[in-house]
């Protein structure tokens, strides 16, 4: 079987990416057969068993009838019109919307899971829960956030010992939201006790600073003074005398160094500098933002389109890492420990897509994903402010995991580790051929760490302080694996669109408009204010493939008398989209 067709040619050959499973792959390729065959079940059958998408599971039986018979049924159900229909030339009426085939789907990105904002214990988790009734988004941001935060007040600090290795606490969360839905808002007030704390700090650390920078100074200049003096000196013994008093100086400027300026969170900074607050801040550090400029840095922004991606993949897993740079030296550091916590809009996920070292090397891997969904549009001008006792009791919390000083080790008592053990089973099961996670080798391979590290996290913002010491709880580790259950359905939505088509990205942003504005028909033309692209070029093909999941179909157009040119092409829409809102 042929067909000039691009989706069709890819399933054929058994290319399901452009969907959420096989299994709707599956049904997407027969209600194509069903209208190219005149939905004769038998001839689908045969063909479909012909294409790249067949496999055992087609005739298994479901029921009373195989898996292979009940798509092709629903797919003829579907099918309001074939096209041996369309070759008759009969004028048809305009059908109904139950005459109307079934679109076949996108990645529906409406139907992925909540975030389990119960999952979050205490007041970091009452926090959560205000936040999205106050600023009103989604529930993914602020509990992305909020680990985000947790992550940087503690993770660098503790160490999880599992039975079989041992993971650090620190995560990379990135949530993917459209532009007006305040991410910057839900990042001030979660960042708020964050910012507090390290102002405080470096107020406190100013003046000590300030004196000991003073003190280098007149010690710089007594060693200049010296130095000159002793190159001057023309006897043996006074310039042997002048040198033993530069070597005394030389020491004691050693043992005074200026003190560092205390440095837990940045926004806007090169990955060089980076790395050097974290050597000079006990090897930790911390990036949250509301932008995704942080990707352009990795990607090479400022290094010839070289990617320095080094830093930050080892300040994941806590590897080793030095830099020998002209600029500043040499600099090390045993167990580096970053939080990445990242608020971004989609198009900055298709460009992490589109820079394949950062699959190829495990940066994407290394990231947690929430797809939120957008609430502009639905929100009331009512909304009630985080209460201000809620607010003092959250700072607090993070003000004191702040101040834990050193690194300490946290195991799980024996029932958590037996839940993370079957956790750890179920997604090794994920990950074989034919699995959910078949595709996501890379980053399920990880997910059992990452909850490791989440019950980590829930343990502080349970217990606070107190944390250190005791052993991580059953439900500690049971609502890490729960919040890891969500971000498992949002990271297969986040990769595939960082594979996504370009012309796939376009029929979304299409389909968007069409559920929000509801036009009966349109023309091409219109869709410029409400795509952001710029030529019927790049709309074409989103187009098409709209029609050829049946959203779409060209109208009819009325015949052409006398001269001037051909009215352009017109779009009727599928009822059954505005229906099902």
């Amino acid at each position: 079987m042929t067909t000039g067709r691009p989706l069709i040619r890819r399933l054929w050959n058994g290319d399901f990416s452009a969907y959420p499973s096989q299994s709707e792959g599956d049904m997407a390729l027969c209600s194509h057969l069903a209208f190219w065959l005149g939905r004769d079940a038998a001839a689908m059958d045969s063909a479909f068993r012909e294409s790249g998408l067949f496999r055992k599971k087609w005739d298994e039986k479901h029921g009373s009838s195989t898996y292979g018979e009940a798509t092709i049924k629903k797919a003829i159900e579907g099918c309001a019109t074939s096209y041996g229909d369309r070759q008759k030339g009969e004028e048809q009426p305009k059908p109904s919307p139950e005459e109307w085939p079934e679109p076949i789907p996108f990645n529906d990105f409406s139907l992925l899971p909540a975030f389990p904002v119960q999952s979050i214990p205490g007041v970091c988790g009452e926090m959560v829960a205000a936040i999205v009734d106050s600023c009103q988004v989604d529930a993914g941001l602020p509990g992305s956030m909020v680990l985000a935060v947790l992550s940087t007040a503690i993770g660098a600090r503790v160490r999880i010992v599992l039975d079989s290795h041992i993971e650090q606490g620190n995560l990379y969360l990135l949530s993917v939201l459209d532009s007006g839905n305040r991410k910057s808002e839900v990042k001030a007030q979660l960042a708020a006790p964050l910012n507090i704390f390290q102002k405080a700090r470096q107020d406190a650390m100013a003046p000590i600073i300030l004196e000991a920078e003073n003190k280098q100074r007149i010690l710089q200049k007594r060693l200049d003074s010296l130095e000159k003096q002793a190159a001057a000196a023309h006897d043996p013994v006074e310039r042997e005398i002048l040198r033993s008093d530069c070597s005394d100086l030389l020491k004691e400027i050693a043992e005074n160094p200026v003190p560092v300026k205390p440095t837990y969170l940045v926004d806007d900074i090169t990955l060089e500098r980076l790395g050097g607050i974290m050597c000079d801040n006990d090897e930790r550090g911390a990036v949250l933002s509301a932008e995704g400029g942080i990707f352009k840095l990795i990607g090479g922004l400022y290094s010839n389109g070289r990617s320095n991606i080094d830093l930050i993949l080892k300040a994941h897993t806590g590897d080793t890492w030095s830099s020998d740079r002209i600029s500043r030296g040499s600099q090390s550091m045993m167990h580096p420990a970053l939080t990445l916590g990242l608020a971004v809009q989609p198009d900055v996920l298709e460009e992490i897509g589109r820079n394949p070292e950062f699959r190829g090397r495990g940066l994407s891997a290394r990231f947690l994903y929430a797809w939120c969904q957008s609430k502009a549009g639905y929100r009331t001008l009512q909304a009630s402010p985080v209460s201000a006792l809620l607010t003092d009791a959250y700072h607090r919390s993070i003000k004191s995991l702040m101040e834990i000083e050193g690194r300490h080790e946290l195991r799980l008592t024996p029932e958590a580790q037996a839940i993370w053990n079957e956790f750890y089973a179920d997604v090794e099961l994920l990950l074989r051929p034919g699995a959910d996670l078949q595709h996501l080798v890379d980053w399920g391979s990880k997910l059992p760490g990452a909850v490791a590290r989440i019950a980590g996290l829930l343990h502080f913002a349970k217990n606070g302080p107190d944390g250190i010491g005791k052993w991580v709880s059953f439900d500690s580790v049971r609502n890490a694996c729960i919040i890891g259950g969500y971000f498992t359905e949002h990271a297969k939505a986040a990769f595939g669109i960082m594979k996504e088509d370009a012309h796939l990205a376009v029929a979304r942003k299409i389909l968007s408009y069409l559920k929000r504005c509801k036009p009966e028909r349109f023309k091409g033309r219109d869709l410029f204010d409400h795509t952001n692209c710029a030529s019927m070029d790049e709309i074409t093909p989103g187009i098409t493939a709209l029609i050829e999941r049946g959203y779409l179909r060209e109208a009819t157009r009325a015949s052409i008398t006398g001269k001037g040119r051909p009215e352009a092409m017109a779009y009727e829409v599928n009822p059954k989209i505005i229906l099902k809102l």
